[in-house]
């Protein structure tokens, strides 16, 4: 598993996805820092509005992220030689899955140590320790979820469904997470989850104990995608998408 994991780091070293993973996270920061050092409108609610506003920008951002570290599978003919050789096809799915997690976690803790410096640089009050790793793993762990269904979507039927995918979940989300539509039923969307329980914990309707049971949820959704995912690509007719 780990020469798996290596073996995406090698294709893709030299590709534009290890710089995304980098820069953008900085670029958001840094345009935040400024946006809140320069005007009050979110006074008070400064971090729960970077994590609230970068929760929609990366639950669309998957969307394209993901068939970008399937680029230089793509143009190596989607695993043909490792399935030739014998190579566990879950192995490979779970492998691409951890790569993509990896780069994910970098970009999130990139972020997050980012706004932070920049609070302490701006002097700008936070919330608790609490309340902040309780943001950082609301931002991390409920989009997870995402990466293995964008994951069956770019290998099924390509980039362009995966993006137009995104486009859907995040308005979606945007739509039910900050609004008072479906009230009462929005814990059964978990593309909802990021947005809805930022806002409620901005807003102080929700404690940290019901937030901890969704992030559970999010780790079991994640599961359960992951493996029915895997399961597919393992029955994958990878030969005849390779001659398409």
């Amino acid at each position: 598993m780990i020469n798996i994991i290596k073996s995406n780091f090698i294709r893709n070293k030299r590709t534009a996805l290890i710089w995304v993973s980098i820069f953008t996270p900085i670029m958001y920061t840094l345009f935040f820092s400024i946006y809140i050092a320069t005007t009050h409108n979110l006074k008070g609610q400064e971090i729960h509005s970077f994590f609230g506003i970068f929760t929609i920008l990366a639950t669309f951002a998957l969307s394209f992220f993901v068939p970008m570290a399937y680029e230089s599978d793509k143009e190596a003919g989607y695993y043909f030689n490792e399935i030739r050789f014998s190579v566990s096809r879950k192995k490979i799915f779970l492998g691409k899955f951890l790569f993509i997690l990896v780069l994910f976690v970098l970009i999130v803790a990139l972020a997050s140590i980012g706004i932070f410096l920049g609070t302490k640089i701006i002097r700008i009050d936070i919330p608790s320790h609490k309340i902040n790793f309780t943001l950082l793993g609301i931002s991390l762990l409920t989009l997870v979820p995402l990466i293995p269904i964008y994951q069956f979507l770019t290998l099924k039927f390509g980039k362009s469904i995966s993006i137009l995918a995104g486009i859907f979940i995040t308005l979606a989300a945007i739509l039910f997470g900050s609004t008072g539509l479906v009230e009462l039923i929005w814990p059964i969307f978990p593309f909802v989850w990021p947005i809805k329980l930022i806002y409620l914990l901005a807003s102080s309707k929700i404690n940290l104990n019901n937030v901890i049971i969704f992030l559970i949820l999010a780790i079991v959704l994640t599961s359960v995608f992951l493996l029915c995912a895997m399961d597919w690509f393992s029955k994958w007719d990878v030969i005849a998408k390779t001659e398409e």
